[in-house]
This record gives C-alpha cells, sequence and structure tokens, in this order.
C-alpha cells in the first residue's frame, strides 16, 4: 500500500506535516505531486518538506518541472525519487519534463502516467516520448550555437532503465522486481518480435523503447501469474468493461450534481 498526499496548496503545509508521518507510522510509500507550475501563490513543495524535515527515501516526487537544480539535488542527497509524466506536463503547462536536468545532478528519473481519463496510460508511450522530450532539450543548446548536433545524448537503455530499474528502485521494490535475477519476483513481459513493427531487430533495447507497444506484448506474468498469454488478457474482460461502464456512470452523476469538474472548496492555502 502507498499514500498519495493531498495538494499541498489546496491543504496546507501543516496537513502535508500531518500526512506524511501518518504514512510513515504504517510504513508507506508516500508520493506527492511536487513543484508543478508557476503561479503568484504557488509555492515549492520541495522545500516546504525541507523545512520540515520529511525529506526522505520513502518519498516519490512527482513532476517537479519547477524544482531548480538545488532542490533536484536535495531529492538525490535524500534519496527520494522523481517520476516523471512527461504527456501530462506538457499538456498542462507545467513546464519541461525534468529527466536531464535530474541525471545531471546524480539523480535516476523514472516515467509514470498521470490522469488517464486525459491521456495515455501506455508506459510504452511515457518512456519514447520522455526520451525524445530529453533529446530535443538536448538538442535545442546545440542549435543556439548555430550548429546542429552529431550526437543524441540520452540513450534508449537509459530510457529502458528509467521504465524497469528505476521505476521499481523509486517504489521500494527493487530488491523483488525490475530486473530478472535469481531471486526476485518472476514480472515479466513478452514482446513478439516477428510483428511488422518489431523486425528485423538489430537492438532489442532500440526496438523496445522506440518501437514496441501494448499490441505487441505476447505475455505478461505478474509474480509467476500468467495475466497476459498468446496477445489476450486472462481476465474476465466482460466484467471489466461492466465495471469501467458503472465508475464512469457514477463519475458522471456526481459532476452533474455539482455542476463543475473542479470542487468550489479547490483554494490554495499558504
Amino acid at each position: 500500500m502507498g499514500v498519495s498526499l493531498s495538494d499541498m496548496m489546496v491543504g496546507g503545509r501543516e496537513q502535508a506535516r500531518a500526512e506524511v508521518e501518518a504514512a510513515r507510522e504504517m510504513g508507506c510509500r508516500i508520493t506527492v505531486h511536487t513543484n508543478c507550475f508557476k503561479a503568484p501563490d504557488a509555492f515549492s513543495e520541495i522545500q516546504v518538506l525541507r523545512e520540515n524535515n520529511l525529506m526522505g527515501a520513502d518519498l516519490v516526487f512527482v513532476h517537479v518541472n519547477q524544482a531548480t537544480d538545488e532542490e533536484l539535488k536535495a531529492v538525490v542527497d535524500s534519496v527520494g525519487a522523481i517520476s516523471a509524466t512527461p504527456e501530462t506536463e506538457m499538456q498542462m503547462g507545467m513546464g519541461h519534463p525534468v529527466t536531464g536536468r535530474f541525471l545531471a545532478v546524480g539523480g535516476k528519473p523514472t516515467f509514470g502516467a498521470d490522469i488517464v481519463s486525459g491521456g495515455s496510460g501506455d508506459l510504452f508511450f511515457h518512456m519514447r516520448l520522455g526520451l525524445q522530450a530529453q533529446r530535443m532539450l538536448d538538442n535545442d543548446a546545440v542549435l543556439a550555437t548555430g550548429f546542429a548536433p552529431d550526437t543524441i545524448a540520452l540513450s534508449t537503455r537509459t530510457a529502458l532503465k528509467a521504465a524497469t530499474i528505476w521505476g521499481a528502485k523509486a517504489m521500494g521494490l527493487g530488491n523483488q522486481i525490475g530486473t530478472l535475477t535469481v531471486g526476485k519476483q518472476a514480472d515479466i513481459i513478452l514482446i513478439r518480435l516477428d510483428d511488422i513493427n518489431t523486425m528485423p531487430v538489430n537492438d532489442p533495447v532500440a526496438t523496445v523503447v522506440m518501437h514496441a507497444h501494448p499490441g505487441n506484448v505476447d505475455a505478461v506474468l505478474v509474480a509467476g501469474k500468467v495475466l497476459k498469454e498468446n496477445g489476450r488478457l486472462t481476465a474476465d474482460m466482460a466484467q471489466v468493461r461492466r465495471m469501467i461502464q458503472e465508475s464512469h456512470e457514477q463519475i458522471m452523476d456526481a459532476l452533474a450534481k455539482v455542476q463543475a469538474s473542479i470542487p468550489s472548496s479547490y483554494m490554495f492555502k499558504n
């Protein structure tokens, strides 16, 4: 189980402290949406946590686009993790994903999906978008000198690590999942390499990062249990679809009653 902290600019500093302390009492991993927006009444959530001596290895900071390099280094020093969600960050005006900046200060970034009602939940897509967004930023610095770049700095292997090994570590599960290692849990996906978009294979890592999508996934095992086989999910998909439809109707009914997508109580607190 993990805990996602309330929006700090809505709940305020004292609520954030109480939630972090409660999560740590239960031994839960903690995620917090951090340093996302520029606004006159915005503040740095990282700075709030530092001032209250709440930084720690159990924190996963999401977004952090507006964080300074010094604040990113503070996350590294606290052994915390960062999850970049490139699509949402670009869409919602949060600024540039921090993948490259976090690497530069010694961090190991990860990729996540955020607000899947308004964007993709496909982590292949987010891994690729995060990689290419950072390459664009790196290339912009060279282009500004009047020359075209000769090389690409961020590699597909680094992107794959961010989506696997480093993601597992960020969730506190690095000793259980993330690599195919004796003694670890059998969490495995098998990707078909005879599909048109995955063949021929020159570099398997580049094939996965640059070309693969969920439709290429032939099998999925979680803790050794087969959840997808021969390209088809083993779950009762008719039941899943019913649950999705019921959830959708419940949410839309609730929105219709308040006539708004954001509650009127959503006010910033300093």
